[in-house]
């Protein structure tokens, strides 16, 4: 007479879903456009001086252009590679440079700078600084169509929720492959931002 194989316990079949479902989530990530890195990589943070950050060029006329503040006029240069986004970020090298809250408070206050808040809307609803536009980090692709038209040598500043959130460097990143050269992370985020008790703006944004 055979014996019959005892059936597997609930918990086994509980641990074989989950690891089935840990390796599908890994294999999606891995082929991802839109993968999020499973081990936090060390930074290569580049901080910027005063003097460079605050120089005026000839082109600075922080004049309004379709909505946005930008520091340089329109020119044929800045929309030379506008038409595609299929450009290998991963051939970019330092595409950013960090800023204090002192730099960014000083830059808000010449009203020079497109600022990009990079987390979800939900973040982006229930408070921001004053003056952001959101643009999800992992959904940056989404915004081409809304970057392409503005100036590369615009002075962009991004933002997420502090030094361990990556989607201020993935939106970076994407601003670079499509031609972005003036490139700046306020790293500390809107945590640091709120923990030094600066001006919170919580009011229902017309557009995101």
């Amino acid at each position: 007479m055979t014996a019959q194989s005892k059936p597997m316990p609930l918990w086994g079949e509980v641990a074989r879903v989950v690891i089935m479902a840990g390796l599908l989530a890994g294999i999606y990530n891995v082929f991802s456009t839109k993968s999020i890195p499973l081990i936090r990589m060390a930074a290569h943070n580049v901080a910027v001086s005063d003097s460079e950050l605050f120089a005026r060029g000839p082109a600075d006329s922080g004049r309004i252009q379709g909505g946005v503040r930008v520091i340089a006029p329109l020119h044929d240069r800045a929309l030379a590679r506008a038409d595609s986004a299929a450009i290998d970020s991963a051939k970019v090298g330092q595409v950013y440079h960090i800023i204090s809250l002192a730099q960014l408070n000083q830059l808000l206050t010449d009203g020079r700078i497109l600022l990009i808040d990079a987390r979800d809307s939900a973040a982006y609803r229930k408070g921001r600084i004053a003056g952001a536009r959101n643009i999800f980090g992992l959904d940056a692709d989404e915004h081409f169509a809304e970057l392409a038209p503005m100036p590369r040598d615009t002075l962009v500043v991004i933002y997420c929720n502090n030094p361990e959130c990556h989607l201020g460097r993935m939106l970076a990143e994407f601003m670079s492959a499509i031609g972005f050269k003036r490139l700046y992370l306020y790293d500390d985020g809107f945590d640091g931002w709120a923990k030094a008790k600066m001006a919170v703006d919580s009011a229902s944004p017309g557009r995101l």
